[in-house]
């Protein structure tokens, strides 16, 4: 079995994982959503937006945690440079207070087009305010996205590979490149 496939294989599990959590909270909010349905007004493509961010959002994120936790010589390490990705991944919700007031402001639009914080930012910006997002801004944002998923996945596959091959030793900063 080949180093890619093995990779796959575990971010796909990993996957399945995360969406089944992701189901159990969809099925109960929508309990809650169905009960307050009378008072709040809700875009039904917000749902399908979110659902196309997360999932963008998780293989990026879970695609460069595993390649840079394949780095690490133990467990504590492994999680350490993983987490790193993660603390990236929040800083839209740093900035959430600006988000908030002006969804398609300076701000809002820069952190849309940077891989790291576009999935967590369209999702603020679509659900506050759909109608304010101009019509090409969702599939660029999704292609950028993309892009940046090809290129982390490639990464972290050579990622994936120097750390099984250097297995109990951390690789130098040369052996990386």
């Amino acid at each position: 079995m080949s180093r890619g496939k093995l990779m796959l294989g575990k971010l796909v599990g990993l996957g399945a994982a995360g969406l089944l959590q992701l189901a159990i909270w969809v099925s109960m909010g929508v309990g809650g959503v169905l009960f307050f349905a009378v008072q709040i007004v809700l875009d039904p493509f917000s749902f399908v937006y979110c659902f196309v961010f997360f999932l963008l959002g998780y293989i990026l994120f879970g695609s460069l945690m595993l390649g840079f936790g394949a780095l690490g010589t133990n467990f504590r390490e492994s999680q350490q440079m993983a987490s790193l990705w993660g603390f990236i991944g929040s800083v839209p919700m740093f900035a959430q207070v600006v988000l908030v007031e002006d969804p398609h402001g300076t701000v809002a639009r820069i952190f849309s087009y940077i891989p790291f914080t576009a999935p967590v930012t369209m999702m603020f910006r679509y659900t506050i305010d759909p109608d304010g997002l101009p019509w090409y801004e969702v599939p660029a944002v999704i292609c950028v996205l993309v892009i940046s998923i090809i290129v982390a996945l490639r990464l972290s596959a050579k990622l994936y590979r120097v750390g099984l091959l250097l297995y109990g030793k951390r690789p130098s900063v040369r052996e990386i490149i």
